[in-house]
């Protein structure tokens, strides 16, 4: 995407590319806290991470989940005209994996909460990932697609994450981020990247904010020229009922079915780099 993009239906900040790693606990009292006692901190000892990879695949994608955070490593496309797997490869290089949760810090930033998930059931087209976050807390993220002769579009993953609080007492959670992805242009050049973007709908109007918002423009002589940004945050109206990331030809929507919406959207550039083969990657 013209960045990484958050909000309360996303997640990240630039900033976190230099930030030390939180501590496991630091990060758990980051997440919920005691409603009675609002200093709480929760001392729960936790694996050390390993990153594992597991995947489902349907006849049209192959999606591969990483066990840290529990989130969408990347999605492969199975079906082309030429019979062949698509050379795109949506979260490919992504900054963080695709859905990844993320939470407030005191200081405005963000923390990727990408702590070692177990899986605890999967099956040829769904899995659930848990995580004991403390000794009265599980969360678990549940994704599923189609198979066969579904009505449901093959493309759709669904997702669920649910926080089960064991206490007797109420908690009292962060404000958490999911992050849409990274989306990167399908060739170089400004042409290619004009198509870079993320959208939202605000419950009246659907807007997008071109890449040229972040990484600057020349405009046409000098008319319409802009300095590079480190990330935009978007406020429109406290409502967000779908939000997306987009190239040329592909896009990652996010939405919910149940009527929920965020309210707060971060998008920031993600440095292309170089791939495999020397070749220089185009800024997401």
């Amino acid at each position: 995407m013209p960045a990484d993009g958050h909000s309360q239906e996303q997640a990240t900040g630039e900033e976190l590319v230099n930030a030390a790693p939180v501590a496991s606990e630091a990060m758990l009292g980051l997440l919920a806290q005691d409603v009675e006692d609002s200093a709480a901190v929760v001392t729960a000892k936790l694996a050390e991470q390993v990153e594992e990879t597991v995947t489902i695949a349907n006849d049209f994608i192959k999606v591969e989940f990483t066990n840290q955070g529990g989130a969408i490593r990347k999605v492969h496309f199975l079906q082309t005209k030429r019979g062949e797997e698509d050379d795109y490869v949506f979260n490919d290089d992504g900054y963080l994996p695709a859905l990844s949760l993320g939470l407030a810090k005191a200081d405005g930033g963000i923390q990727e909460f990408n702590l070692p998930y177990t899986i605890e059931s999967k099956d040829a087209n769904s899995i659930t990932f848990i995580l004991q976050a403390g000794p009265n807390l599980k969360i678990r993220r549940s994704y599923s697609i189609t198979q066969g002769e579904s009505e449901q579009d093959p493309y759709i993953i669904s997702h669920r994450t649910s926080f089960d609080n064991q206490s007797p007492s109420a908690k009292a959670f962060s404000t958490i981020y999911l992050n849409l992805g990274t989306m990167r242009p399908l060739a170089e050049g400004s042409m290619a990247q004009s198509y870079l973007n993320v959208g939202y709908y605000n419950g009246a109007k659907a807007k997008f904010k071109p890449i040229t918002k972040l990484i600057g423009s020349d405009g046409v002589l000098g008319i319409g020229a802009s300095s590079p940004k480190s990330q935009l945050e978007i406020e429109d109206g406290t409502r967000f009922e779908w939000s997306s990331v987009k190239n040329q030809f592909f896009a990652s929507v996010l939405s919910a079915d149940d009527g929920t919406a965020g309210n707060d959207m971060i998008i920031y550039p993600v440095d292309g780099g170089v791939d495999a083969e020397g070749h220089p990657i185009g800024t997401g």
